[in-house]
Protein backbone atom coordinates (compact mmCIF):
# COMPACT_ATOMS: atom_id res chain seq x y z
CA UNK A 1 0.00 0.00 0.00
CA UNK A 2 3.13 2.28 0.76
CA UNK A 3 4.07 1.79 -2.69
CA UNK A 4 0.74 3.07 -3.82
CA UNK A 5 0.57 5.92 -1.96
CA UNK A 6 4.25 7.17 -3.22
CA UNK A 7 3.24 6.41 -6.80
CA UNK A 8 0.23 8.32 -6.40
CA UNK A 9 1.70 11.31 -4.89
CA UNK A 10 4.85 11.26 -7.56
CA UNK A 11 1.82 10.93 -10.44
CA UNK A 12 -0.68 13.84 -8.91
CA UNK A 13 2.83 16.53 -8.11
CA UNK A 14 4.38 15.88 -11.72
CA UNK A 15 0.79 16.08 -13.14
CA UNK A 16 0.10 19.26 -11.52
CA UNK A 17 3.57 20.91 -12.57
CA UNK A 18 2.80 19.63 -16.44
CA UNK A 19 -0.33 21.11 -16.56
CA UNK A 20 1.10 24.27 -15.01
CA UNK A 21 3.75 24.26 -17.66
CA UNK A 22 1.75 23.96 -20.22
CA UNK A 23 -0.68 26.49 -19.59
CA UNK A 24 2.27 28.53 -19.42
CA UNK A 25 3.59 27.60 -22.59
CA UNK A 26 0.85 28.02 -24.53
CA UNK A 27 0.00 31.84 -23.24
CA UNK A 28 3.62 32.66 -23.61
CA UNK A 29 3.18 31.41 -27.08
CA UNK A 30 0.09 32.64 -28.18
CA UNK A 31 1.54 36.25 -26.62
CA UNK A 32 4.93 35.90 -28.64
CA UNK A 33 6.88 36.11 -25.54
CA UNK A 34 9.80 33.26 -24.51
CA UNK A 35 8.17 30.16 -23.94
CA UNK A 36 11.09 27.75 -24.85
CA UNK A 37 11.91 27.49 -20.65
CA UNK A 38 8.12 26.58 -20.28
CA UNK A 39 8.12 24.01 -23.20
CA UNK A 40 10.92 22.11 -22.07
CA UNK A 41 9.67 22.46 -18.20
CA UNK A 42 6.10 20.97 -19.51
CA UNK A 43 7.17 18.18 -21.26
CA UNK A 44 9.97 16.77 -18.87
CA UNK A 45 7.34 16.68 -16.44
CA UNK A 46 5.08 15.26 -18.85
CA UNK A 47 7.59 12.19 -18.80
CA UNK A 48 7.43 12.17 -15.36
CA UNK A 49 3.70 12.24 -15.06
CA UNK A 50 3.55 9.48 -17.66
CA UNK A 51 5.97 7.19 -16.54
CA UNK A 52 4.57 7.22 -12.92
CA UNK A 53 1.62 6.82 -14.39
CA UNK A 54 2.86 3.20 -15.76
CA UNK A 55 4.65 2.67 -13.05
CA UNK A 56 1.26 3.62 -10.17
CA UNK A 57 -0.94 0.96 -12.62
CA UNK A 58 1.78 -1.62 -12.61
CA UNK A 59 1.92 -0.79 -8.37
CA UNK A 60 -1.54 -1.50 -8.25
CA UNK A 61 -1.43 -4.48 -10.69
CA UNK A 62 1.84 -6.50 -8.33
CA UNK A 63 -0.14 -5.11 -4.66
CA UNK A 64 -3.55 -7.01 -6.56
CA UNK A 65 -1.67 -9.81 -7.50
CA UNK A 66 0.06 -9.98 -4.27
CA UNK A 67 -3.13 -9.78 -2.05
CA UNK A 68 -4.99 -11.84 -4.61
CA UNK A 69 -7.88 -9.72 -4.58
CA UNK A 70 -9.52 -7.86 -6.77
CA UNK A 71 -10.91 -5.71 -4.15
CA UNK A 72 -7.56 -4.74 -3.11
CA UNK A 73 -6.98 -3.25 -6.98
CA UNK A 74 -10.23 -1.43 -6.57
CA UNK A 75 -9.61 0.48 -3.62
CA UNK A 76 -5.71 0.87 -4.56
CA UNK A 77 -7.43 2.76 -7.57
CA UNK A 78 -10.20 4.79 -5.51
CA UNK A 79 -7.08 6.02 -3.44
CA UNK A 80 -4.93 6.88 -5.93
CA UNK A 81 -7.40 8.75 -7.74
CA UNK A 82 -8.23 10.87 -4.55
CA UNK A 83 -4.44 11.39 -3.83
CA UNK A 84 -4.35 12.53 -7.21
CA UNK A 85 -7.28 14.62 -7.26
CA UNK A 86 -5.83 16.58 -4.59
CA UNK A 87 -2.14 16.95 -5.23
CA UNK A 88 -2.86 17.85 -8.74
CA UNK A 89 -5.39 20.47 -7.99
CA UNK A 90 -3.10 21.60 -5.16
CA UNK A 91 0.10 21.87 -6.86
CA UNK A 92 -1.35 23.31 -9.79
CA UNK A 93 -3.21 26.06 -7.31
CA UNK A 94 0.38 27.25 -5.42
CA UNK A 95 2.04 27.78 -8.67
CA UNK A 96 -0.27 30.14 -9.42
CA UNK A 97 -0.03 31.35 -6.29
CA UNK A 98 -3.29 30.53 -4.89
CA UNK A 99 -4.89 28.62 -1.92
CA UNK A 100 -3.86 24.95 -2.16
CA UNK A 101 -7.94 24.16 -2.42
CA UNK A 102 -8.96 27.10 -4.81
CA UNK A 103 -11.68 26.13 -6.67
CA UNK A 104 -12.26 28.60 -10.18
CA UNK A 105 -15.53 30.44 -10.13
CA UNK A 106 -15.44 30.12 -14.16
CA UNK A 107 -14.30 26.70 -14.88
CA UNK A 108 -16.62 24.61 -17.13
CA UNK A 109 -14.76 21.55 -15.69
CA UNK A 110 -17.49 19.62 -14.63
CA UNK A 111 -15.67 18.51 -11.57
CA UNK A 112 -14.80 22.12 -10.23
CA UNK A 113 -17.69 22.34 -7.67
CA UNK A 114 -17.33 19.35 -5.92
CA UNK A 115 -13.60 20.67 -5.65
CA UNK A 116 -14.10 21.98 -1.72
CA UNK A 117 -10.86 20.96 0.91
CA UNK A 118 -13.98 18.78 2.81
CA UNK A 119 -14.89 16.99 -0.31
CA UNK A 120 -11.03 16.14 -1.32
CA UNK A 121 -9.59 15.39 2.34
CA UNK A 122 -13.19 13.61 2.49
CA UNK A 123 -12.42 11.72 -0.69
CA UNK A 124 -8.83 10.71 0.58
CA UNK A 125 -9.59 9.79 4.11
CA UNK A 126 -12.37 7.94 3.36
CA UNK A 127 -10.48 6.04 0.12
CA UNK A 128 -7.68 5.62 2.94
CA UNK A 129 -9.30 4.01 5.72
CA UNK A 130 -11.10 1.78 3.35
CA UNK A 131 -7.65 0.45 2.02
CA UNK A 132 -6.45 0.01 5.54
CA UNK A 133 -9.70 -1.97 6.75
CA UNK A 134 -8.87 -4.16 3.74
CA UNK A 135 -5.29 -4.85 4.17
CA UNK A 136 -6.10 -5.95 7.97
CA UNK A 137 -8.49 -8.45 6.43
Amino acid sequence: MIWVILMSILFGVSGGNATYYQIMDRNAYKNNAPYQHYNKAWHNWALVRDISGVGLGVTIALDAVDKKSLLIAGSDALLAGAINWTIKDGVYNTKLRRPFYYQSPVTPAITEPYGTWYAKTGTLALALLFRILLEER
